[in-house]
């Protein structure tokens, strides 16, 4: 089943990835829903970029992004990448896309992306024991370019 954008609420997506990370063990506490952070790219263009769920102890850990897939949603890989580089400070260790049936889950630090279901979501123990990458082995323009390019035209 292909899912299409507006098929499901925010409301729906944010409680559904919630209970998904509860299941696996994650603290409530370590998990807020629908958070929201302003983009502005050359004064010129400003965007709401809305995630569902973003795991943070005292930094973000792990941010989530819904993607209703109607395209496929490898497509939103990179802009999400970009999104976890540039609008986080300090970055995620991880951004994990999503329809609520496809997951992929990416390291912030490579660019490296796995496929499968919600058995790629670390555990929280796992989580809290990596290290964040404070290396920025990324061009800032690009990225920045690649989320008002995902928002102007995705």
């Amino acid at each position: 089943m292909e899912l299409c954008r507006g098929s499901l609420s925010e409301e729906i997506i944010s409680e559904s990835l919630y209970q998904t990370f509860i299941n696996k063990g994650y603290p409530s506490h370590s998990l807020n829903k629908n958070y929201c952070v302003k983009f502005s790219y050359n004064s010129a263009f400003t965007y709401d970029i809305k995630f569902p769920l973003i795991v943070k102890t005292d930094i973000p850990l792990l941010i989530t992004y819904y993607d209703a897939s109607c395209g496929g949603i490898g497509s939103t890989v990179r802009p999400l990448l970009a999104m976890a580089r540039i609008v986080f400070e300090p970055r995620p260790i991880y951004a994990l896309l999503t329809n609520l049936l496809d997951f992929i889950l990416i390291d912030v630090a490579s660019g490296k992306a796995t496929k499968g279901d919600e058995t790629i979501i670390p555990d929280f123990s796992r989580l809290l024991q990596e290290k964040q990458s404070h290396s920025q082995n990324f061009n800032e323009e690009i990225e920045k370019k690649i989320i008002a390019l995902h928002f102007s035209f995705g």
